[in-house]
């Protein structure tokens, strides 16, 4: 998740020709697996790109705004089927 020196990584693979949504989609791969709903995990991503969205530098910013759109919509997608989870125990 993005924290500490992540912005600097961003910048560096940025200066490296990768695109702002690439980069973004590159954090995802941390994701091993967690406790509790799927729904509240995608959440704490929100909130850690949201944290970066007011940063000094254009790149960031960008990078932050497409993983909060990528977390937004797995959080969406998550709470459907936990909806249905709920609802019909599958």
């Amino acid at each position: 998740m993005p924290t500490g020196s992540w912005p600097e990584k961003a910048r560096l693979a940025l200066a490296a020709g990768f695109s702002a949504k690439q980069v973004a989609r590159a954090a995802f791969l941390s994701i091993t697996g967690w406790s509790g709903n799927e729904s509240d995990m995608w959440e704490r991503w929100i909130g850690r790109f949201s944290e970066l969205l007011s940063h000094e530098e254009d790149g960031v910013r960008s990078v932050a705004e497409h993983g909060v759109a990528h977390a937004r919509e797995r959080k969406r997608c998550a709470l459907g089927e936990e909806r249905d989870e709920a609802i019909y125990g599958f």
